[in-house]
Protein backbone atom coordinates (compact mmCIF):
# COMPACT_ATOMS: atom_id res chain seq x y z
CA UNK A 1 0.00 0.00 0.00
CA UNK A 2 1.36 3.80 -0.85
CA UNK A 3 1.73 6.20 1.06
CA UNK A 4 -0.73 8.20 -1.25
CA UNK A 5 -3.41 5.50 -0.66
CA UNK A 6 -3.06 5.26 3.09
CA UNK A 7 -3.39 9.27 3.47
CA UNK A 8 -6.70 8.80 1.09
CA UNK A 9 -7.90 6.79 3.75
CA UNK A 10 -7.01 8.72 6.51
CA UNK A 11 -9.00 11.71 5.40
CA UNK A 12 -11.85 9.50 4.17
CA UNK A 13 -12.27 8.33 7.70
CA UNK A 14 -12.14 11.20 9.28
CA UNK A 15 -14.27 13.01 6.58
CA UNK A 16 -17.11 10.24 7.83
CA UNK A 17 -16.25 10.49 11.16
CA UNK A 18 -16.98 14.59 11.17
CA UNK A 19 -20.39 13.89 9.06
CA UNK A 20 -21.48 11.09 11.76
CA UNK A 21 -20.80 13.74 14.79
CA UNK A 22 -22.23 16.62 12.67
CA UNK A 23 -25.38 13.90 12.29
CA UNK A 24 -25.81 12.82 15.66
CA UNK A 25 -25.57 16.46 17.08
CA UNK A 26 -28.61 17.10 14.80
CA UNK A 27 -30.17 14.35 15.95
CA UNK A 28 -29.69 15.41 19.40
CA UNK A 29 -30.68 19.06 18.90
CA UNK A 30 -34.28 18.28 17.28
CA UNK A 31 -35.15 15.56 19.85
CA UNK A 32 -34.30 17.80 22.69
CA UNK A 33 -36.07 21.00 20.89
CA UNK A 34 -39.13 18.87 20.34
CA UNK A 35 -38.94 17.58 24.04
CA UNK A 36 -37.94 21.06 25.09
CA UNK A 37 -41.39 22.78 23.59
CA UNK A 38 -43.06 20.09 24.99
CA UNK A 39 -42.26 20.05 28.34
CA UNK A 40 -42.59 24.16 28.24
CA UNK A 41 -45.82 23.67 26.79
CA UNK A 42 -47.22 21.50 29.53
CA UNK A 43 -45.23 24.15 31.88
CA UNK A 44 -47.43 27.63 30.58
CA UNK A 45 -50.86 25.33 30.16
CA UNK A 46 -50.03 24.42 33.89
CA UNK A 47 -49.18 28.10 34.82
CA UNK A 48 -52.23 29.33 32.99
CA UNK A 49 -54.35 26.71 35.87
CA UNK A 50 -52.23 27.71 38.76
CA UNK A 51 -52.04 31.09 38.52
CA UNK A 52 -55.86 31.42 37.30
CA UNK A 53 -56.76 29.57 40.43
CA UNK A 54 -53.95 31.07 42.40
CA UNK A 55 -52.37 27.70 43.37
CA UNK A 56 -48.70 27.97 41.91
CA UNK A 57 -46.08 25.42 43.73
CA UNK A 58 -42.77 25.11 43.64
CA UNK A 59 -43.09 23.54 39.90
CA UNK A 60 -43.68 26.72 38.37
CA UNK A 61 -41.99 29.04 41.68
CA UNK A 62 -42.27 32.78 40.47
CA UNK A 63 -44.01 32.40 36.81
CA UNK A 64 -47.19 33.86 38.32
CA UNK A 65 -46.46 37.25 38.27
CA UNK A 66 -44.44 36.95 34.81
CA UNK A 67 -47.87 35.39 33.43
CA UNK A 68 -49.99 37.87 34.75
CA UNK A 69 -48.21 40.82 33.34
CA UNK A 70 -48.00 39.16 30.31
CA UNK A 71 -51.81 38.97 30.52
CA UNK A 72 -52.62 42.36 31.40
CA UNK A 73 -50.03 43.73 28.85
CA UNK A 74 -51.72 41.38 26.28
CA UNK A 75 -55.16 42.97 27.54
CA UNK A 76 -53.82 46.56 27.33
CA UNK A 77 -52.65 46.12 23.78
CA UNK A 78 -56.03 44.40 22.68
CA UNK A 79 -58.04 47.65 24.63
CA UNK A 80 -55.61 50.13 22.88
CA UNK A 81 -56.35 48.17 19.52
CA UNK A 82 -59.76 48.38 20.41
CA UNK A 83 -59.89 52.00 20.97
CA UNK A 84 -58.19 53.22 18.27
CA UNK A 85 -58.99 51.37 15.58
CA UNK A 86 -62.68 49.78 15.40
CA UNK A 87 -64.69 52.51 16.68
CA UNK A 88 -63.06 55.98 16.43
CA UNK A 89 -64.48 56.36 13.09
CA UNK A 90 -68.39 57.17 11.83
CA UNK A 91 -70.20 57.91 8.70
CA UNK A 92 -72.99 59.45 7.41
CA UNK A 93 -75.68 57.97 5.82
CA UNK A 94 -77.17 58.54 2.18
CA UNK A 95 -79.46 62.01 2.52
CA UNK A 96 -83.13 60.50 3.20
CA UNK A 97 -82.45 57.48 4.22
CA UNK A 98 -82.64 57.15 7.81
CA UNK A 99 -86.19 57.53 9.99
CA UNK A 100 -86.20 60.91 12.26
CA UNK A 101 -85.79 59.47 15.70
CA UNK A 102 -85.45 62.39 18.66
CA UNK A 103 -83.02 61.73 21.44
CA UNK A 104 -84.50 63.63 23.88
CA UNK A 105 -83.35 64.53 27.73
CA UNK A 106 -83.77 67.40 29.93
CA UNK A 107 -80.03 69.11 30.27
CA UNK A 108 -77.65 67.93 31.95
CA UNK A 109 -79.42 64.26 31.87
CA UNK A 110 -75.70 63.39 29.92
CA UNK A 111 -78.07 63.88 26.27
CA UNK A 112 -74.03 64.55 25.00
CA UNK A 113 -72.67 61.43 26.36
CA UNK A 114 -75.03 59.24 24.95
CA UNK A 115 -74.92 60.68 21.57
CA UNK A 116 -71.12 59.89 21.94
CA UNK A 117 -71.86 56.34 23.03
CA UNK A 118 -74.31 55.45 20.03
CA UNK A 119 -71.92 56.79 17.16
CA UNK A 120 -69.14 54.84 18.80
CA UNK A 121 -71.75 51.58 18.96
CA UNK A 122 -73.35 51.95 15.68
CA UNK A 123 -70.56 53.99 13.09
CA UNK A 124 -73.01 56.65 12.23
CA UNK A 125 -73.34 60.32 13.30
CA UNK A 126 -76.16 61.64 15.31
CA UNK A 127 -77.32 65.26 14.83
CA UNK A 128 -78.94 67.97 16.98
CA UNK A 129 -82.09 70.21 16.69
CA UNK A 130 -79.92 73.05 18.52
CA UNK A 131 -76.79 73.94 16.43
CA UNK A 132 -73.81 74.18 18.66
CA UNK A 133 -70.10 75.02 16.95
CA UNK A 134 -68.19 74.17 19.89
CA UNK A 135 -69.78 70.21 19.83
CA UNK A 136 -69.33 70.40 15.98
CA UNK A 137 -65.35 71.17 16.72
CA UNK A 138 -65.37 68.35 18.92
CA UNK A 139 -66.10 65.63 16.90
CA UNK A 140 -70.08 65.52 16.79
CA UNK A 141 -69.72 66.57 12.68
CA UNK A 142 -74.04 66.20 12.28
CA UNK A 143 -74.20 69.18 14.86
CA UNK A 144 -74.65 71.92 12.32
CA UNK A 145 -76.47 69.37 9.57
CA UNK A 146 -80.22 70.20 9.20
CA UNK A 147 -82.45 67.76 11.54
CA UNK A 148 -84.23 66.09 9.34
CA UNK A 149 -81.54 65.22 7.12
CA UNK A 150 -81.82 61.49 7.13
CA UNK A 151 -78.27 61.33 7.38
CA UNK A 152 -77.66 60.42 10.84
CA UNK A 153 -78.77 57.83 13.54
CA UNK A 154 -80.66 60.12 15.85
CA UNK A 155 -81.47 63.77 16.63
CA UNK A 156 -80.74 65.13 19.77
CA UNK A 157 -83.17 67.73 21.53
CA UNK A 158 -84.69 69.06 25.11
CA UNK A 159 -88.19 69.43 23.85
CA UNK A 160 -90.44 67.92 21.81
CA UNK A 161 -93.42 69.42 19.94
CA UNK A 162 -96.27 67.07 19.97
CA UNK A 163 -97.86 67.84 16.99
CA UNK A 164 -94.52 66.66 15.04
CA UNK A 165 -94.62 63.21 13.77
CA UNK A 166 -91.48 61.67 14.70
CA UNK A 167 -90.35 57.93 13.31
CA UNK A 168 -89.16 57.24 17.07
CA UNK A 169 -88.34 58.17 20.39
CA UNK A 170 -85.63 57.69 22.58
CA UNK A 171 -86.56 59.48 25.91
CA UNK A 172 -83.41 59.77 28.53
CA UNK A 173 -83.70 60.26 32.16
CA UNK A 174 -82.02 61.09 34.68
CA UNK A 175 -82.09 62.04 38.27
CA UNK A 176 -84.00 65.65 38.69
CA UNK A 177 -81.50 66.73 41.62
CA UNK A 178 -78.44 65.19 39.47
CA UNK A 179 -79.65 66.54 36.28
CA UNK A 180 -80.38 69.83 37.76
CA UNK A 181 -76.65 70.18 39.21
CA UNK A 182 -75.62 69.22 35.92
CA UNK A 183 -76.81 71.97 34.05
CA UNK A 184 -76.65 74.62 36.48
CA UNK A 185 -72.36 73.73 35.96
CA UNK A 186 -73.09 74.24 32.52
CA UNK A 187 -75.12 77.24 32.20
CA UNK A 188 -72.90 79.38 34.42
CA UNK A 189 -69.05 77.98 33.11
CA UNK A 190 -70.56 79.73 29.29
CA UNK A 191 -71.82 76.57 28.18
CA UNK A 192 -68.94 74.46 28.98
CA UNK A 193 -70.15 70.26 28.82
CA UNK A 194 -67.53 69.48 31.59
CA UNK A 195 -66.94 72.50 33.68
CA UNK A 196 -68.19 73.09 37.42
CA UNK A 197 -68.81 76.12 39.13
CA UNK A 198 -67.21 77.11 42.50
CA UNK A 199 -68.80 75.21 45.07
CA UNK A 200 -69.89 78.69 46.98
CA UNK A 201 -72.26 78.84 43.63
CA UNK A 202 -74.78 76.81 45.22
CA UNK A 203 -75.67 79.34 47.98
CA UNK A 204 -76.49 82.42 45.78
CA UNK A 205 -79.83 83.64 44.63
CA UNK A 206 -79.20 82.38 41.23
CA UNK A 207 -79.13 78.51 42.16
CA UNK A 208 -82.78 79.35 44.10
CA UNK A 209 -84.26 80.87 40.84
CA UNK A 210 -82.70 78.12 38.52
CA UNK A 211 -84.05 75.01 40.91
CA UNK A 212 -87.85 76.58 40.66
CA UNK A 213 -87.64 77.24 37.49
CA UNK A 214 -86.07 73.53 36.13
CA UNK A 215 -88.12 71.66 39.09
CA UNK A 216 -91.33 72.25 36.70
CA UNK A 217 -89.64 71.69 33.32
CA UNK A 218 -88.13 68.27 34.31
CA UNK A 219 -91.77 67.01 34.93
CA UNK A 220 -92.86 68.77 31.84
CA UNK A 221 -90.87 67.62 29.39
CA UNK A 222 -91.41 63.99 30.34
CA UNK A 223 -95.33 64.66 30.06
CA UNK A 224 -94.43 65.84 26.52
CA UNK A 225 -92.54 62.85 25.53
CA UNK A 226 -95.20 60.40 26.37
CA UNK A 227 -97.55 62.61 24.22
CA UNK A 228 -95.53 62.02 21.66
CA UNK A 229 -96.53 61.79 17.86
CA UNK A 230 -95.24 58.16 17.57
CA UNK A 231 -95.56 54.44 19.09
CA UNK A 232 -91.88 54.16 19.19
CA UNK A 233 -90.72 55.37 22.62
CA UNK A 234 -87.71 53.80 24.10
CA UNK A 235 -86.70 54.97 27.77
CA UNK A 236 -83.73 54.83 29.37
CA UNK A 237 -82.18 55.83 32.35
CA UNK A 238 -78.77 57.89 32.76
CA UNK A 239 -78.28 55.62 36.15
CA UNK A 240 -78.86 52.17 34.02
CA UNK A 241 -76.15 53.24 31.79
CA UNK A 242 -73.82 53.66 34.33
CA UNK A 243 -74.48 50.13 36.08
CA UNK A 244 -74.81 48.31 32.82
CA UNK A 245 -73.84 49.93 29.66
CA UNK A 246 -73.35 46.79 27.72
CA UNK A 247 -76.78 45.72 28.08
CA UNK A 248 -78.19 49.01 27.59
CA UNK A 249 -76.41 49.97 24.52
CA UNK A 250 -77.37 46.28 22.93
CA UNK A 251 -81.18 47.69 23.94
CA UNK A 252 -80.54 50.61 22.22
CA UNK A 253 -79.01 49.96 19.01
CA UNK A 254 -81.77 47.02 18.60
CA UNK A 255 -84.67 49.72 19.11
CA UNK A 256 -82.68 51.91 16.63
CA UNK A 257 -83.19 48.98 14.10
CA UNK A 258 -79.43 48.25 13.35
CA UNK A 259 -77.43 45.10 14.00
CA UNK A 260 -75.31 44.75 17.24
CA UNK A 261 -71.23 45.09 15.72
CA UNK A 262 -69.79 43.13 18.72
CA UNK A 263 -65.87 44.95 18.23
CA UNK A 264 -67.69 48.03 18.00
CA UNK A 265 -69.92 47.27 21.24
CA UNK A 266 -66.87 46.39 23.34
CA UNK A 267 -64.98 49.30 21.50
CA UNK A 268 -67.44 52.10 23.01
CA UNK A 269 -67.67 50.46 26.43
CA UNK A 270 -63.66 50.72 26.27
CA UNK A 271 -63.66 54.70 25.59
CA UNK A 272 -66.76 55.32 26.89
CA UNK A 273 -65.95 58.24 29.14
CA UNK A 274 -65.23 60.33 26.18
CA UNK A 275 -64.45 63.72 26.59
CA UNK A 276 -67.82 65.19 27.32
CA UNK A 277 -68.74 63.60 30.21
CA UNK A 278 -68.67 65.94 33.45
CA UNK A 279 -66.61 64.59 36.17
CA UNK A 280 -68.30 63.73 39.37
CA UNK A 281 -68.27 65.70 42.52
CA UNK A 282 -69.65 65.29 45.84
CA UNK A 283 -70.41 69.04 47.47
CA UNK A 284 -69.86 69.00 51.08
CA UNK A 285 -73.36 69.82 51.70
CA UNK A 286 -76.79 69.33 50.23
CA UNK A 287 -77.52 72.09 48.02
CA UNK A 288 -81.57 71.89 47.88
CA UNK A 289 -83.49 73.39 50.66
CA UNK A 290 -86.57 71.78 52.47
CA UNK A 291 -88.39 73.64 50.05
CA UNK A 292 -86.45 72.80 47.02
CA UNK A 293 -86.87 68.87 47.74
CA UNK A 294 -90.19 69.95 48.31
CA UNK A 295 -90.94 71.02 44.57
CA UNK A 296 -88.85 68.51 42.89
CA UNK A 297 -90.67 65.34 45.02
CA UNK A 298 -94.10 66.60 43.99
CA UNK A 299 -92.59 66.82 39.93
CA UNK A 300 -91.24 63.16 40.61
CA UNK A 301 -94.75 61.97 41.93
CA UNK A 302 -96.57 63.50 39.04
CA UNK A 303 -94.33 61.78 36.53
CA UNK A 304 -94.72 58.44 38.31
CA UNK A 305 -98.74 59.04 37.80
CA UNK A 306 -97.69 59.60 34.04
CA UNK A 307 -95.94 56.13 34.06
CA UNK A 308 -98.67 54.61 35.94
CA UNK A 309 -101.22 56.14 33.02
CA UNK A 310 -99.63 55.38 29.83
CA UNK A 311 -99.08 51.80 31.37
CA UNK A 312 -95.17 52.14 31.93
CA UNK A 313 -92.40 50.04 33.92
CA UNK A 314 -92.41 51.71 37.59
CA UNK A 315 -90.44 55.00 37.28
CA UNK A 316 -87.17 55.05 39.72
CA UNK A 317 -87.28 56.17 43.29
CA UNK A 318 -86.25 59.78 42.82
CA UNK A 319 -87.44 61.31 45.94
CA UNK A 320 -85.66 62.76 48.97
CA UNK A 321 -86.26 63.08 51.96
CA UNK A 322 -88.16 66.95 52.57
CA UNK A 323 -88.02 67.24 56.26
Amino acid sequence: MTYYSIRSGLKYLVLVGFVSVLVVNIVISLVYTNLSSKILSLIDVRTVWECTNQKSDYFIAGKCNNWTKQQETAEYKETEYLSRSVCLDAKFMPEGSMPYILLISFPGSGNTWVRYLIERATGIYTGSVGNDPTLHEGGFLGQLLPARSGQVIIVKAHEVDTREKLDGLVLLIRNPYDAIVSDFNRKYTKGNHTGLVPVQRFKTKDWRSFVESRSKQWGTLIGDCLNARTKNIHIIYYEDLKEALSEELKGLVDFLGLSLDVDRLKCAINVSEGKYHRPQRTLPFDPFTKKMRWQLNREINRVRELFINHRLPVLKTYQRNSN
